[in-house]
């Protein structure tokens, strides 16, 4: 499918999952419907968002580890309305953060008053 794309236009790739926005660069070394994003490029070529959004939730056969290397990702221009879908995922991803930070801490802070009973016990019974 045709996509009508030119060299150093800003585009968005995305999925499911996300959206990033980045500068592309056509070349004849990648065949058509490939996308290769290197992991680290110059600031001038990043529009918004992260790369990282757009991996699977698969992970690798061995060693379970991410699976960066292939993904399916769809593309297109960048729009005022891209650039807002990636702000809004970067904002859930923070706010996902923040939720099990607080939780963490509640989980940490309902332990705490039988934690410090058992230390004062220990305190005292030591003397």
């Amino acid at each position: 499918m045709a996509r009508h794309l030119a060299d150093h236009q800003r585009v968005r790739l995305f999925k499911d999952r996300g959206s990033v926005g980045l500068v592309l660069k056509l070349s004849d070394q990648v065949q058509p419907g490939i996308v290769l994003l290197p992991g680290q490029r110059p600031d001038r070529e990043t529009v918004g968002g992260t790369i990282n959004i757009l991996r699977s939730d698969r992970y690798t056969d061995i060693g379970e580890g991410a699976t960066y290397q292939s993904n399916w990702v769809d593309i297109a221009l960048w729009d005022d309305a891209a650039r807002l879908r990636t702000i809004n995922s970067v904002v859930l991803v923070i706010v996902a953060v923040v939720l099990i930070v607080v939780v963490l801490v509640a989980i940490a802070l309902t332990n705490l008053p039988a934690d410090l009973a058992r230390w004062i016990g220990c305190v005292r019974g030591s003397g």
